[in-house]
């Protein structure tokens, strides 16, 4: 039987895989629930919610699968990220301090704390640290 022992970019695709998998359901859903409260303010935070977790899901699967969807997955979440933000500016504009206003910046804070987790590689092993296999990166 063969053992497969895990490299430093399977470590790091798996972890990047499960943020991913967790995020874009919580973007989808969020996003449906923003539309369905308040449907004229939050057009754009629908279409990005459903969309972006339909892509995160893309990225994670490929991820898990051991492809390199790392820049991919970081560029989708800017983008999501500065539409979320334009939602929330307006949103606190129109209407101050709400659940709808909380929620929403909730979600942009989210967005910005996983994309700079991937940026920062997501808790992956540092240079001349030893992986589990014994070997250093």
């Amino acid at each position: 039987m063969r053992v497969r022992i895990p490299t430093a970019a399977s470590v790091l695709n798996h972890k990047l895989a499960a943020a991913l998998f967790l995020y874009a359901p919580l973007a989808a859903s969020l996003g449906w629930l923003l539309h369905s409260w308040v449907p004229w303010m939050v057009g754009k935070s629908f279409h990005t919610g459903l969309i972006g977790g339909a892509l995160c899901l893309f990225w994670a699967l490929l991820a898990w699968h051991g492809h390199r969807v790392r820049p991919w997955s970081i560029v989708t979440l800017a983008v999501m990220g500065f539409l979320f933000l334009a939602d929330t500016v307006e949103m606190w504009q129109e209407r101050g301090l709400c659940k709808m206003s909380v929620v929403l910046t909730g979600l942009t804070g989210v967005t910005t704390l996983l994309m700079a987790a991937l940026a920062h590689n997501l808790g992956g092993p540092r240079q001349g640290e030893k992986l589990p296999n014994g070997r250093q990166v």
